[in-house]
């Protein structure tokens, strides 16, 4: 059990790099509601990406097949914003920081764009967990291959397959 223990350690930890540095890592995830209850407008939210590009120092990251940004990135750091699976959550992954205080400010920054602009076109984003219309809304994957591929895989066991 020792080797095999040690096996595990060498070929998984050997390559860490050993620092005494300790980061803070976070990522977020919300529903964007449509306030009338309704499905979430998809041209709303790809409106809203083309916002954040235009007043913060972010830049497109990854397009969906048809050429619809999916994923921003900060032009400072590596903060990243993208749709999660599909166009009705939104994602924050934030780049390391030594402390909390450093992902909030740059998470106000963020929602200083975001929640007006939402707002405007009467949707808005949530801390609600589960989008309370999740049943109306349009739940397709994001156009892309990755979720194309996660999503085929999860219907396999809807039929059976392993």
């Amino acid at each position: 059990m020792d080797i095999a223990r040690e096996l595990l350690r060498e070929r998984y930890f050997s390559n860490l790099k050993q620092s005494t540095d300790l980061f803070v890592g976070i990522e977020l995830e919300f529903p964007i509601v449509n306030l009338s209850g309704t499905a979430v407008e998809f041209q709303v939210v790809f409106s809203l990406f083309s916002e954040l590009v235009e007043k913060l120092p972010l830049s497109i990251e990854k397009t969906d097949n048809n050429g619809q940004a999916i994923q921003l990135v900060s032009d400072e750091n590596e903060d990243r914003i993208l749709f999660e699976v599909g166009y009705n959550t939104l994602e924050f992954a934030f780049d390391k920081a030594l402390t909390i205080s450093e992902v909030d400010k740059r998470f106000n920054c963020y929602m200083t764009i975001i929640q007006p602009f939402l707002s405007s076109h009467h949707h808005l984003l949530t801390g609600m967990g589960v989008n309370p219309f999740w049943d109306k809304n349009d739940n397709r994957p994001v156009a892309s291959q990755r979720y194309e591929m996660l999503m085929a895989y999860l219907k396999m066991g809807d039929s059976g397959e392993t």
